[in-house]
């Protein structure tokens, strides 16, 4: 380890943020810039996730505890470009992060909360949109999966989610059966780099590619973005890089510039991310140490 890279790993760090815009027609995606949500005392905000319904804006969100040290699920709304204040969703005694969420065809509100920590991909179902859920049953338990996507394709709904095995990591492609609400395992892309960490939904961009956000973490974990395009043949994904976000040209309140950004999500109406400054922290790993034990008081 370089002088460098050890006074990265010892003292570097930052919290999460996340920041949203209007969507406009615009072809320069640095040209506009973002509005930061700013965190609260207790919670700093990531894996931003936005779900358009009946005409209102709903931003979920990863909060994570400082008092914890764990995530929870919330929620803010978003209505004529102002944002709500936050409201906690769901707080249980593992963490939890990246807030699927979709509607079905029966109007009924489902979301698959990452809760790798937990061993398990669970189905949460809502009792009253957009604030009451409730766990509905474990999709698929004993794993440490992570940022589970939904994609509808074809009529036919797919979950991908993201193994690291450390030394080489996955993507599992799973089928979901919206009637039994039961997964089955269809396929696993394995990958030599770790740049296949699901970054937000599934969307076409503007020449009618379906393309996924993901993680490039081969520098570290949310280091930034790649946009792959996914193909389907109607047995089997496959996918491939066709762009990458320039961190330095994201604008934030005006100011370009961004370290870390991992998540990126869109509806008709809105855009979102969230991001980190990096910053100098002297008892960063002290604190770490303490997220850690937090964790495994958590687990004994």
């Amino acid at each position: 380890m370089t002088i460098k890279e050890f006074y990265n790993w010892a003292f570097i760090c930052g919290d999460w943020q996340i920041a949203y815009r209007k969507r406009t027609d615009k072809s320069d995606f640095y040209e506009d810039s973002f509005i930061k949500i700013p965190n609260t005392d207790r919670y700093w905000f990531a894996d931003p996730m936005l779900f358009a319904d009946n005409g209102n804006t709903y931003l979920f969100v990863e909060a994570f505890d400082k008092k914890t040290y764990k995530g929870n699920i919330g929620f803010f709304t978003i209505q004529n470009n102002k944002v709500s204040d936050f409201e906690l969703l769901i707080d249980n005694n593992f963490h939890m992060s990246y807030p699927m969420v979709w509607r079905s065809e029966q109007n009924e509100y489902f979301m698959i909360p990452e809760s790798e920590e937990n061993g398990t991909v669970d189905l949460y179902q809502s009792e009253a949109f957009p604030r009451r859920w409730k766990r509905l049953k474990t999709l698929v338990a004993g794993v440490h999966y992570a940022d589970t996507t939904l994609l509808n394709l074809n009529g036919k709904k797919y979950l991908f989610t993201y193994h690291d095995k450390k030394v080489s990591w996955e993507l599992l492609i799973y089928e979901f059966d919206a009637k039994s609400k039961s997964v089955s395992l269809i396929q696993t892309l394995s990958y030599d780099k770790n740049a296949c960490r699901p970054a937000g939904k599934f969307f076409i961009d503007e020449k009618g590619r379906l393309c996924r956000p993901v993680q490039n973490c081969q520098k570290g974990y949310g280091n930034g973005i790649f946009i792959y395009e996914v193909k389907f043949d109607g047995e089997k994904f496959s996918e491939q890089v066709i762009s990458e976000f320039d961190n330095s040209k994201i604008k934030i309140d005006g100011v370009c510039g961004v370290d870390n950004f991992h998540t990126y999500t869109m509806t008709d109406e809105y855009e979102v991310i969230d991001f980190i400054h990096l910053k100098f922290k002297l008892l960063k790993k002290f604190f770490w140490q303490i997220r850690k034990y937090k964790r495994w008081k958590r687990h004994h």
